[in-house]
C-alpha cells in the first residue's frame, strides 16, 4: 500500500479499518447480510503495515506474518508488489487478497496458488479501452507506460486486443517509476510516432510530471486525446503537484476507462460513512494520525479501491470464519 505517502492511500487504509470495525460490530449497513456469514464469537485482529510500494518491504512483512501464523493478508496496491508478496505468503499457504493489483499475470493460479482479488483484471479493461478507440474510428495509437508488472501486462493485453480490432499500436514507450529522464525519452518517442491517441499507463504519483513533459512537446494541443487505464484521484494529483493550476489545465479532458462499483447512491453512502467513522478507530495504527486522516478523507472522494479494499477485508474475515479459525482471526 501507500498509506503513509499519499492522500488516496490514506483513504484506502481508512476504508480497511472501517471494514474491521464493521466486521467486529456486525455492522452490515454497507454490505447487507454479510455479518450473518460470521461465527458468533468471531473477532478480526489487524496488523496494518505500509509496503511503500516496495517488493522488499512487502516480502519482509509476509515472512514475519508467516512466523506469527496470520490467517490472511490483504494487499498490495501494486501488481509488482503483490506477486512477490503472494509467493512469500504461499510458503505457509496463507491466502492473499489484493484490492487493486490488476495485472492479468496474477490470475495464474499455478504461480500464485493462494492469491485472489476483489478487483477486475487488466485484460477486460484493456480490451474495452482498445475497442473504444476502434469505435471512434481511429486505427493508430501510441502507449507510454511504467515499466513494472502492471504496465508491461497492460501493454501485452492492449496489444492483443488491438490486433483483434485492427488498431495499430505504433509505439510502446516505457519508463521507470519516478524517473524524469526516462519519462522525457518516452514522451519524445510518442511525439515522434505521429499518433494522436495516446494511452498513458501510469501511477498517480507520476501523472503531473508526465503531463508537464507532454505539454512541453505539444502533445496536449488540440487534436490529441489522452486515455488512462484506471480511475485515479485527480484531485489529489492536482493539489499535490508543484503547479496545481497548470496541472489541472493539462489533465482536463483526459479519458478514463475503468469499472467502478462504488458509484451513485452506494458511493455516496460509502463516502458519508467513512466521513463519520470515529477517528480514534481509524488512527489505531502507526501509519495515520487524526490530522492526516482528516486531510485525506475531507480532501477527496473515495474511488473504486476504497470499495475493493473494504470488500477484501470482509472477504478475508468471512473466509477465516468459514474454515473454523477460533475466536480471533488475524489479517
Amino acid at each position: 500500500g501507500t498509506a503513509a505517502m499519499v492522500p488516496w492511500g490514506v483513504r484506502y487504509a481508512a476504508s480497511a479499518m472501517m471494514a474491521v470495525r464493521h466486521i467486529n460490530q456486525r455492522d452490515s449497513s454497507l454490505v447487507p447480510q454479510a455479518a450473518q456469514l460470521l461465527p458468533a464469537d468471531f473477532k478480526l485482529v489487524v496488523d496494518m503495515q505500509d509496503s511503500m510500494g516496495l517488493q522488499s518491504r512487502a516480502v519482509n512483512h509476509a515472512v514475519r506474518w508467516n512466523s506469527q501464523e496470520q490467517h490472511a493478508i490483504v494487499g498490495s496496491y501494486r501488481s509488482a508488489v503483490t506477486g512477490p508478496l503472494s509467493l512469500a505468503a504461499s510458503i505457509e499457504s496463507t491466502p492473499v487478497i489484493t484490492y487493486a493489483s490488476t495485472a492479468s499475470a496474477l490470475s495464474d493460479s499455478g504461480t500464485y496458488p493462494t492469491l485472489s482479488r476483489t478487483v477486475i483484471n487488466d485484460a477486460v479493461l484493456a480490451d474495452s479501452t482498445i475497442r473504444s478507440v476502434a469505435a471512434m474510428g481511429f486505427t493508430r495509437m501510441s502507449v507510454v507506460y511504467v515499466n513494472d508488472a502492471w504496465g508491461r501486462g497492460y501493454v501485452q493485453d492492449a496489444t492483443e486486443s488491438a490486433r483483434e480490432v485492427g488498431v495499430d499500436i505504433v509505439v510502446s514507450a516505457r519508463y521507470e517509476l519516478g524517473d524524469q529522464v526516462e519519462m522525457e525519452d518516452a514522451i519524445v518517442r510518442v511525439a515522434q510516432s505521429g499518433a494522436r491517441i495516446i494511452l498513458c499507463i501510469a501511477f498517480a504519483v507520476d501523472l503531473a510530471l508526465l503531463s508537464s513533459i507532454a505539454d512541453r512537446h505539444g502533445l496536449l494541443n488540440s487534436g490529441y486525446a489522452w486515455m488512462l487505464p484506471s480511475m485515479l484521484d485527480m484531485n489529489a494529483v492536482i493539489t499535490t503537484s508543484a503547479e496545481p493550476e497548470k496541472t489541472l489545465e493539462r489533465l482536463t479532458g483526459w479519458l478514463t476507462a475503468s469499472i467502478n462499483a462504488l458509484h451513485g447512491e452506494l458511493g455516496r453512502n460509502f463516502q458519508d460513512t467513512l466521513q463519520n467513522e470515529p477517528r480514534q478507530h481509524l488512527s489505531r495504527t502507526s501509519l495515520m494520525s487524526d490530522e492526516v486522516l482528516d486531510s485525506a478523507i475531507a480532501g477527496g472522494e473515495c474511488d473504486m479501491y476504497c470499495g475493493t479494499i473494504y470488500d477484501a477485508v470482509w472477504t478475508a474475515a468471512i473466509a477465516i470464519g468459514k474454515v473454523g479459525v477460533a475466536a480471533d482471526g488475524s489479517v
